[in-house]
């Protein structure tokens, strides 16, 4: 089930957690070069002793991630409030990209992250609306999230992962909470 939360996603209950990056940018790979949205630099400065994992499984000498793909990862118990991350390649430094491929990017990252969910054992994924940095606005980037969930939902139903989309900031959770709202309105429920 795909849920909303307007609270600190680093404060929420879940078995793993999203994070953004360049996966497509060699250069973003290298120590303080390490090209990451907001909310991994928050994960890094709060949980230091997991950090070292998560630069070392995107490392460059294990290939560049294409934009919409993922890289998951069990993080050893107590070193982070969650159970393992998932790195998202969504974050793309060098060059345009259009509106569509943006959410397309989304929406693979997305289903990319529940099916991994489902393959490590996870029952819940968190993400911040993927915006791609400042590339998307926050409803097209939670209607792309909401698209992949449900193309993940559907190849991996029944034991789907949940999905919990969260924003802290007021005007952020409003737009997700007023676009959830039509999408569960249009669909009867």
């Amino acid at each position: 089930m795909l849920h909303i939360k307007q609270d600190n996603i680093l404060e929420i209950e879940a078995d793993a957690l999203v994070l953004t990056f360049d996966g497509e940018n060699a250069a973003s790979h290298r120590g303080a070069d390490f090209v990451t949205g907001n909310l991994a630099s928050a994960f890094r400065d709060r949980w230091p002793e997991a950090w070292p994992l998560i630069e070392e499984a995107v490392h460059p000498d294990r290939g560049l991630v294409p934009c919409g793909d993922i890289v998951s990862l069990e993080l050893p118990e107590g070193s982070c409030a969650f159970g393992g991350v998932v790195l998202a390649s969504t974050l793309r430094h060098r060059g345009d990209r259009s509106h569509g491929t943006m959410t397309g990017i989304v929406a693979s990252a997305v289903e990319r992250a529940v099916r991994a969910a489902r393959e490590n054992g996870w029952k819940s994924v968190a993400s911040t609306p993927m915006k791609g940095g400042p590339r998307l606005d926050v409803k097209s980037a939670f209607l792309a999230m909401v698209q992949g969930y449900r193309k993940a939902a559907k190849a991996l139903a029944p034991g789907v992962p949940d999905l919990v989309v969260c924003d802290s900031r007021a005007e952020g959770f409003a737009v997700i909470d007023a676009a959830w709202k039509r999408i569960l309105k249009g669909a009867g429920g």
